[in-house]
């Protein structure tokens, strides 16, 4: 039985890195609602950060091969993103000890939004790959890049969704690279808020065992999901997986986040949390 539970976590950091990586989105819309519904709001971003990172990495090796990761941008940009992913994990853990449900509201808010715009969002032409990036530094993309890089970092580690949401349309419009750099360059930017974001956790939150457990085999999963998917956004138009995401957002992801609340404490899925986690406390001792 418990051998089910690590492939079905798994599965899902598989399925949510994909459709994450093709959209430049990290795959926190499908983790985070999944732990709630699991019985861990407490602990979903924190596990969550674990697949958006191995999806970063992932996804980055495949995009810097393929010359698509602007390092300009990521210089200016990562070091302000570390410190916006510390502050958002350490919100996040004052928020919960005041009252979860506050943040579930929150995270709720923020997916109907986004899922009503991308689901409403334009179709457009098929966009061939440009190689688009930023000639040279100057003052006003430093000052963007370190409002870019706390704002994505502060969100990616609160929501644990990475931030992808923020940096890409800053990237294109801020800074004037192509479409696949901004994702490309979105996705590297990941894997330091979400180390960022883990570090704090783990020492602010005091993670059991067991959401460690969880991170790495959703990460296990993600790791596959995001290779795809990078291949996929190399070559695919994502208009028509634009609208399923946003399908996705408000119709699955949402009722995850409060379908917990109307279950019995003594349902099986309890019964089978509790068990598991006892077997993985007794591992680690």
């Amino acid at each position: 039985m418990n051998e089910i539970i690590y492939i079905f976590i798994s599965i899902v950091g598989l399925c949510s890195a994909l459709i994450g990586s093709l959209l430049g989105a990290g795959g926190g819309f499908l983790n985070v609602p999944f732990f709630i519904f699991l019985g861990y709001p407490e602990y979903s971003t924190a596990i969550s950060l674990f697949a958006v990172c191995s999806n970063g990495i992932s996804a980055s090796i495949f995009n810097i091969k393929k010359e698509l990761v602007d390092f300009k941008i990521s210089i200016i940009t990562i070091p302000l993103a570390i410190v916006g992913g510390i502050f958002g994990a350490v919100i996040f853990d004052l928020l919960k000890n005041i009252d979860i449900n506050i943040f579930k509201l929150i995270f709720t808010f923020f997916l109907i939004v986004l899922g009503i715009k991308v689901f409403l969002k334009k179709e457009t032409d098929i966009e061939e790959v440009k190689v688009l990036k930023i000639e040279q530094l100057n003052k006003k993309f430093v000052l963007f890049g370190i409002l870019v890089g706390l704002i994505t970092g502060f969100f990616g580690s609160f929501f644990g969704i990475g931030g992808g949401l923020i940096s890409i349309p800053s990237f294109i419009f801020l800074f004037g690279v192509s479409t696949h750099v901004a994702v490309a360059t979105s996705l590297f930017l990941y894997v330091a808020i979400t180390i960022a974001g883990i570090i704090t956790y783990y020492f602010q939150s005091k993670l059991p065992d067991f959401t460690i457990f969880f991170g790495l085999f959703l990460a296990i999963g993600a790791a596959f999901g995001a290779s795809i998917g990078s291949r996929l956004a190399y070559k695919l138009k994502g208009n028509k997986l634009r609208k399923l995401y946003g399908i996705i957002m408000v119709g699955v992801t949402i009722p995850l986040i409060w379908l917990r609340m109307f279950i019995p404490i003594n349902d099986p899925i309890q019964k089978f949390i509790t068990d598991l986690t006892n077997l993985l406390s007794n591992l680690s001792i």
